[in-house]
């Protein structure tokens, strides 16, 4: 029934949006194609969403870059007003939405061809295509891999190597959220917390997405809230305010003095989340979409609840601390350099159940030696021994080739690197 009733919405859309879409694109024309290069942007995530608009920001730049941008429930309108400064966006809204039944690609489908017909006729119109830009400056050569657990079969990952070479080298602009969007912002947390800008915040996102869903989606969310308690009480008492958005739990860190909940300043919560993801000195989170707007504007991240082990994130200076995989067969926890070194298959994120491996969350500690040290380089107070460099040095070494991790060449904190050291397996 489902399937009949998705049919009928898809067919109905198709039928609608060929009438629609040249109305639109006639009637923003003067828009849409002044600039010459077109992008049509349909993503099915957030977090897509930001590397789709970031990448083609910052390839393309210093020329401007028309996109339309599907509004879409699993996207944030106000994603589009941090590259204003680089793209000219039109927003498109389906003529319906119905709960569940996603049309949207079947109206993006229809707004690609007619885009495509009008560069067919008109020499100076571009229509950009995602799979050309995205295999730009790549460098790991479509080589990457990741590990399914459902099949117990490595698989050929998506390769985004070419969005870190444009970070990595600070190529193209950074994300700014509109400055009239920051004003707003900023007066309505001033009118409830007057002196909440007197201290600089961290913005803390804990991902509860996916519990139910497949393995691969279900462990990339964070453990237990509460082991996250001690980190916030120690930023909070160290002269840091710290924010919490997403699916961040309020009620499990309201009583901490110095932690807040802006659900109530009159802000709407898309453009209060684009705001606390751009905006603060701190990101604390998972690896999962949000993280990348505040990478890419150059925030210091600590990604923490980290999985699988291949994958890091876009930022080589950004502290990653991944899950821990305990053997129920050996009754012990395997050492990240056991993971890397002799079961890469774990590593890659499969044959889990195969191997009897339970999946563990952070340790309160070490989610609080990871904050401390991010404080520490944000405040200068952080320095690295010749030891410490050695270290690694060392660690880097351990991804395999495939594994997004070896390129992006983050590290865990310097506390989980010196008790790799004093077991004397590193």
């Amino acid at each position: 029934m489902h399937r009949f009733v998705r049919f009928i919405a898809c067919s109905i859309t198709t039928v609608i949006e060929i009438v629609r879409v040249p109305l639109f694109l006639l009637r923003h024309r003067h828009r849409i194609f002044y600039h010459g290069f077109v992008y049509p942007c349909f993503s099915p995530s957030f977090g897509h969403s930001i590397v789709e608009l970031d990448y083609l920001s910052r390839l393309y730049a210093p020329h401007r870059v028309s996109v339309v941008y599907f509004s879409h429930p699993g996207n944030n309108d106000y994603l589009p007003d941090c590259f204003s400064q680089s793209l000219t966006t039109v927003l498109y809204r389906q003529a319906f939405l119905i709960p569940n039944i996603p049309c949207t690609k079947q109206s993006w489908q229809m707004m690609r061809f007619f885009l495509l017909m009008v560069a067919a006729f008109k020499r100076n119109v571009h229509c950009i295509d995602q799979a050309m830009f995205y295999k730009t400056l790549s460098v790991a050569n479509n080589a990457l891999q990741f590990g399914r657990e459902e099949t117990g079969k490595l698989e050929n990952d998506d390769d985004y190597s070419g969005y870190f070479h444009l970070l990595d080298r600070h190529i193209g602009p950074s994300p700014m959220l509109r400055h009239d969007l920051i004003v707003r912002c900023r007066e309505a947390i001033k009118k409830k917390y007057p002196h909440f800008f007197d201290k600089p915040f961290i913005t803390l996102l804990l991902r509860q997405k996916g519990l139910q869903k497949e393995h691969s989606t279900a462990f990339r969310s964070s453990g237990p809230q509460e082991n996250y308690q001690a980190a916030v009480q120690f930023a909070t008492e160290n002269g840091w305010h710290i924010v919490g958005t997403g699916e961040t739990d309020h009620r499990i860190f309201g009583n901490i003095p110095g932690y807040f909940d802006f659900g109530k300043t009159g802000i709407p919560p898309q453009l209060m989340n684009v705001f606390l993801l751009t905006q603060c000195r701190l990101f604390v989170g998972q690896i999962s979409g949000p993280y990348l707007l505040p990478s890419s504007c150059g925030i210091q991240c600590i990604i923490t609840d980290a999985m699988p082990h291949r994958l890091g994130v876009f930022g080589r200076d950004h502290l990653v601390i991944h899950k821990r995989l305990q053997s129920r067969r050996e009754n012990r926890t395997l050492s990240l350099v056991e993971i890397f070194r002799e079961h890469k298959d774990l590593a890659f994120g499969y044959n889990f159940g195969k191997k009897g491996i339970t999946i563990l969350p952070n340790t309160p500690e070490e989610i609080l030696e990871a904050v401390q040290e991010g404080i520490s380089i944000l405040e200068g107070q952080f320095t690295l021994s010749s030891e410490d460099d050695e270290l690694i040095k060392k660690f880097r070494l351990l991804p395999s080739a495939g594994m997004h991790l070896l390129f992006q060449a983050n590290r865990p904190s310097l506390a989980i690197l010196h008790r790799l050291r004093e077991q004397r397996l590193l």
